[in-house]
């Protein structure tokens, strides 16, 4: 398939390719890619929230990229108190929130150090 000669997985819901239509707003058109970002996080979240699922595994790949600090800051708030596991991989990672999480630094697939 063409995910095995990539070596990464090209589609799904991961890529957040998915077209919205809120009312008579198509969001992919209408939206930038940041809002677009913020209203995929906060619907996911949401799910996760109505369906109550504390098994849940939420993994997050640079959720921090094409957002300021102060939408960084609501999702993760939010993330905060939402009562699941969460793994975030990150380049770059505010002071500020260093606080929030459990931060380990992994270079080439080695633990570095936890911050």
């Amino acid at each position: 398939t063409t995910d095995i000669k990539y070596g990464y997985t090209t589609k799904g819901i991961h890529r957040y390719k998915i077209n919205y239509q809120l009312e008579d707003i198509d969001i992919k058109n209408t939206f930038s890619r940041a809002q677009c970002k913020l209203f995929t996080y906060c619907l996911y979240l949401s799910l996760i929230e109505v369906l109550n699922k504390k098994e849940t595994l939420l993994l997050l790949d640079d959720p921090l990229s094409e957002l300021d600090l102060a939408n960084c800051d609501k999702i993760f708030s939010l993330l905060k108190t939402i009562d699941i596991q969460k793994i975030i991989s990150t380049s770059v990672l505010p002071d500020k929130l260093q606080k929030t999480f459990k931060v380990f630094h992994v270079e080439h697939g080695t633990l570095i150090s936890k911050i």
